[in-house]
This record gives structure tokens, C-alpha cells and sequence, in this order.
């Protein structure tokens, strides 16, 4: 799969706006989701899997050549409060995590500003996917806000340098069991 190629016949195609966001939103949303060392669009295209801010970075481009308004958000939350069901032997550790950044998008489309969540690929079932967004409408969020803020496309660059080095240690260890508990979930 090239998601670049994919995307421009996308950008390319004789459709609506509208139908095109919705296309683009898919394509990103179907990448498999899964947290690597490096938070950039380039891994994405490399590995052809990425967690929420890749994906929405790769959307948000996407989302450019089509002149439709974004703006970047970073969603705080805690894991321990998102709506998966996460197994019970994992729980103590999710509630021992940090509250956390959480990468998205706000879009303006037909004179509206909506949320854009692609996080999830469909293949986790469970998972709020946005499988069903009608184009018209916020996505369901990959997780529960505790705040919602506006921030600069910069600052997505280094998602884990906010935090302090036992955050540091706690987070990847639960990245290494959400990577895993993902593709389980796809089986």
C-alpha cells in the first residue's frame, strides 16, 4: 500500500469535497494503528502503521491539498477512563499512567468546524473507529477529554519530551502492551 499514491488519485479524483474528506479520512483511518519510536509521517510511510499523531499528521496534509481549513489539537486524557475495554490484568497498570496527549484534528467543512479522530483502524473491533462518520459531524474521540486544546502542528513533533523520565519508563511500558493488545484484537 502507498499512502501517498493512494491519497493523491484521492485528491485527484472527480468528487466532491466532501466525498473526497470522507475518502481520505478512511484511507487514514485504515492504517493499522500501532505506536512506533518515531512519531513522524515518514515512519508511517515507511512502516505503513502509526498511532494518532502520524495519522493525523498524514491526514492533515492530505486535508491541505484539498483546501479545507485544519487546525491541530492534542486531546488530554487518561487511559485508564478510555472507552476500550482494556483485559482486568492491565488495568492497576493503565491507572498508574500520566494524563496524557492525545493527537486529532478540527476541520471546517460547509461553514462547521468538527473533530476528525482516525486514531483506530476498523480491525479493532471494540474500539470507537469512526466507521459510520456521516461527513456532517464531530468523530467519535479515541479517547475521553479531560481537555481539548488547540496547538500548533510543531509542537506534535516530540509528543513524549513533556514528560518526566518515570513517566517516560511508565508510558512505554504500556505502549508496549497496547502495541500488543492491538494485534490481538486484529486476529
Amino acid at each position: 500500500m502507498n499512502l501517498k499514491l493512494k491519497a493523491q488519485q484521492i485528491v485527484d479524483m472527480d468528487i466532491s469535497k466532501g466525498q473526497k474528506v470522507m475518502l481520505l479520512c478512511e484511507l487514514a483511518r485504515e492504517i493499522p494503528y500501532e505506536v512506533l519510536k518515531d512519531f513522524s509521517p515518514a515512519a508511517l510511510f515507511k512502516h505503513e502503521k502509526g498511532s494518532c499523531t502520524p495519522k493525523h499528521l498524514f491526514l492533515a496534509e492530505c486535508l491541505q491539498a484539498i483546501d479545507v481549513p485544519i487546525k491541530y489539537i492534542v486531546i488530554k486524557h487518561y487511559f485508564h477512563k478510555a472507552p476500550i475495554d482494556f483485559p482486568s490484568a492491565f488495568k492497576d497498570q493503565i491507572r498508574v499512567l500520566p494524563l496524557c496527549n492525545h493527537t486529532a484534528l478540527k476541520v471546517k467543512l460547509q461553514g462547521s468546524w468538527y473533530i476528525l479522530d482516525i486514531t483506530w483502524d476498523s480491525a479493532l473491533k471494540g474500539f470507537p473507529t469512526n466507521e459510520n462518520w456521516n461527513g456532517s459531524s464531530d468523530m467519535l474521540l479515541a479517547v475521553n477529554p479531560e481537555e481539548i486544546l488547540e496547538v500548533s502542528r510543531e509542537s506534535l513533533s516530540s509528543p513524549l519530551s513533556i514528560y518526566t523520565e518515570q513517566e517516560q519508563i511508565k508510558i512505554r511500558e504500556f505502549i508496549l502492551f497496547l502495541n500488543e493488545f492491538c494485534q490481538k484484537q486484529r486476529q
